[in-house]
């Protein structure tokens, strides 16, 4: 090899060293501008005017580890697939999509999916991932939708997670925004002594809180065979 085509080599190793590095450099201050915004990402969760707000690592928590993710996703697309089969909304609300990672699966049985979520930076991400899907960063308390506008509302392990003094409020603009025709699906812990981010309620409490609409079937949630909790928490329909 001659020198030339040797220094040549070297020069475009070294230069591609330097691209890479400030790439690296790139990420790790996209980072570090993300942690300063929006707070650090490994944190689960923390509370705002009495709402909790997931931070990105605390998004399925049942699933310790990639493969336990993959499974808790496998088992809960294949819910959904169950329930919506058949299904053709014109218009449908999930709320609380956070990053989405339920969306598009819900989304392929309506025409128009509005995807709903408190925490702004996972409904950023979100509508970079999936941006055929109207993401809208929202509190489920003051929905901005017009009465009767959806056939479908779906919340999957939500409504668990807002606090007792703002329940009856959300559940009443979930009632507002459905169709008289339409039908609610919600997944929820229904067993469990709860924590500081959780509040349990039975199906039953659920089946009161909603006024106007009556529960229709109740489907027990399945989760992979090492899911963390015993408490599994059932899949209800309300119409």
């Amino acid at each position: 090899m001659s020198p030339d085509i040797y220094n040549s080599r070297v020069i475009l190793v070294v230069y591609g060293f330097k691209i890479h590095t400030t790439k690296m450099r790139f990420q790790a201050l996209s980072r570090l501008a993300k942690r300063i915004i929006f707070g650090h990402p490994h944190e689960t969760h923390w509370v705002s005017n009495g709402r909790v707000h997931f931070r990105e690592g605390g998004f399925v928590t049942s699933a310790s580890n990639r493969a336990e993710f993959s499974a808790t996703n496998f088992y809960e697309v294949s819910a959904i697939q169950d329930l919506l089969s058949g299904d053709d909304f014109q218009h449908s609300l999930e709320i609380g999509a956070g990053y989405g990672r339920l969306s598009p699966w819900i989304s392929r049985y309506s025409t128009n999916h509005v995807a709903i979520d408190i925490n702004r930076e996972a409904i950023h991400e979100a509508s970079e991932l999936y941006p055929t899907i109207n993401f809208l960063n929202s509190d489920a308390t003051k929905l901005p939708f017009l009465s009767s506008k959806f056939q479908l509302v779906f919340t999957w392990t939500v409504l668990q997670h807002i606090p007792d003094q703002y329940i009856n409020q959300v559940i009443r603009e979930i009632e507002r925004v459905v169709t008289g025709d339409g039908q609610v699906i919600i997944c929820e812990d229904t067993q469990g002594p709860g924590n500081e981010k959780t509040w349990v309620r039975t199906s039953e409490s659920y089946s009161n809180l909603f006024e106007n609409l009556s529960l229709h079937d109740r489907i027990p949630r399945k989760v992979h065979p090492r899911h963390q909790s015993e408490f599994r928490g059932e899949i209800m329909v309300y119409k």
